[in-house]
Order: C-alpha cells, then structure tokens, then sequence
C-alpha cells in the first residue's frame, strides 16, 4: 500500500465519522429542543400517550414537513417503548 492510498484510507474513515457524527446530531439537537413543549403538556399515564404528546410538541416546534424529513417520527415511535420501560425516569425527566 502506498503512502498515498495510506491517505486516501484515512480521509475515507474520517469522512465516514463525521457523517455519521453530523447526522447523529441532526436527530437528537431537534428533540432536545422539543423537550421543554412535550413537559409542560402533562403528567402522563402510558407510553402511548407520552410519545403521542412528543409527536404534537414536536410538529408545534418545528412543523410537520420538518419533523417528516429529518427522522424525528423514527424516534418518538421508539419513545412509546422506552417509556413504558421505566415510566418513573421518564416523568422525572418530563418535570
């Protein structure tokens, strides 16, 4: 392998990182700013409902084009779940 493959090799996996890392980001940030809207609807009493009310936050945020686009709906449908796995953590959270 020559020195310039070498390269050519790292600026590969590099470039492969900070994809990843961006897009990472692009998902989580748009949810941390949902938060505060989707905490002060209320107390709720299943996952369902959490993640129904973080899908309304979300699209008052950001609005429904946005929040489609930018993968947004993938994980509040994961909410419901993880909710449910630990209501207690959640609703510390939320308040």
């Amino acid at each position: 392998m020559t020195n310039l493959q070498v390269v050519a090799l790292i600026l590969l996996v590099l470039a492969v990182l900070a994809a990843f890392l961006w897009l990472r980001r692009n998902v989580t940030e748009p949810l941390r700013r949902m938060f505060p809207v989707w905490a002060a609807l209320r107390p709720f009493d299943s996952g369902e409902k959490s993640a129904a009310a973080m899908r309304y936050a979300s699209m008052a945020v950001y609005g429904e084009k946005e929040v489609k686009n930018t993968g947004m709906m993938e994980e509040i449908s994961k909410h419901a779940a993880a909710y449910d796995s630990n209501p207690a953590a959640w609703e510390q959270t939320r308040q």
